[in-house]
């Protein structure tokens, strides 16, 4: 049986101390609480890394399953059957991420500040970011995957970055786009927007300062799509398209050429949108993340304006596309 990493050595360390503070501390039901989740955890890591690997060849009867016929599988099937097509190591894996998310969000509730050097509220932060972009990178993979309109050559490249990131999440074997993705939000977090005239000029200049210099032909293709462009400014500012627009209009309206933040968000409130929000948590920006997919989705059903697809997905298009 394939060993694996459960806990990389960052958050086993962690761990260890919060388990001695909760045995110092003679807080017996918070302490039996975090050692059931681990070995919860650790329970689930064994039993799917007994199931077949997704890369190796093996015989079924007469039959024979590899990762080519996975390919073929995944690159021809529609989207409302496909998760009753995957592995069983596929969906057991993605539901052992969001275990492991949920264990380390509770950690946030049942210690106190400063148990560790530092902060240890950025140490379980920094552990929930890093498992967030793991299941955003799977996610985009899969939206690229079930679009009509990928090619055939992409399709195949996004299945074998899969069955890879399948095989070797338990012990973070393949992580080649996820880096990227957290990149691109490390260098958006860095980006006060101004909002005002929501034209989103001096935001894209930021942020194109920021991001990793492998990512600036991104921008290239930016600058040839509207699409894309769209996308982007609903990334910058937090907005969605949609509500951008009314912005635009309610601008138009009251004969002004700018809006403060405050505005922005009392607008928002009217059309029930939630309040502006800018420094996101892990959560938070995958909640963010999920939304602007859903509402490519509709606008792709609907055919209507806006972003076809979030800027994590064209992002990963351009990856695949150039090999980085």
């Amino acid at each position: 049986m394939k060993k694996f990493t459960v806990f990389k050595f960052s958050e086993q360390h962690l761990l260890d101390t919060i388990v001695h503070f909760l045995e110092v501390a003679n807080r017996s039901n918070d302490l039996e609480l975090v050692k059931n989740n681990i070995d919860s955890l650790n329970n689930l890591a064994q039993a799917i890394s007994r199931y077949p690997s997704v890369l190796e060849k093996i015989n079924l009867g007469d039959k024979t399953r590899s990762i080519n016929t996975l390919v073929d599988k995944l690159c021809n099937i529609t989207n409302p059957t496909i998760s009753l097509n995957l592995p069983t190591k596929a969906v057991l894996g993605k539901s052992y991420l969001i275990a492991k998310l949920n264990f380390f969000n509770m950690l946030n509730y049942i210690v106190p500040d400063n148990l560790v050097e530092g902060d240890v509220h950025v140490f379980l932060q920094d552990i929930t970011k890093d498992i967030v972009f793991t299941l955003m990178a799977e996610d985009v993979l899969f939206e690229i995957l079930v679009d009509k309109k990928s090619s055939p050559e992409i399709k195949e490249k996004v299945v074998h970055k899969l069955a890879e990131l399948w095989e070797y999440r338990l012990d973070y074997g393949v992580r080649s786009f996820a880096p990227f993705l957290e990149n691109i939000w490390a260098a958006r977090g860095e980006v006060l927007p101004a909002y005002g005239t929501l034209a989103g000029t001096l935001e894209l200049f930021q942020f194109a300062a920021k991001v990793d210099a492998k990512l600036l032909g991104f921008f290239d293709e930016i600058n040839k799509s509207r699409s894309m462009q769209f996308a982007l400014e609903e990334f910058l500012f937090g907005i969605m398209f949609e509500d951008l627009e009314f912005l635009r209009i309610k601008m138009h309206e009251m004969n002004r050429k700018a809006l403060n933040k405050n505005e922005i968000s009392k607008f928002l409130a009217e059309r029930e949108r939630g309040e502006l929000i800018w420094d996101y948590s892990p959560k938070e920006f995958y909640e963010f993340f999920v939304t602007r997919i859903n509402y490519a989705r509709y606008r792709n059903r609907a055919n209507t304006p806006g972003p076809a697809k979030s800027i994590e997905e064209y992002l990963m298009i351009y990856l695949l596309e150039t090999s980085i």
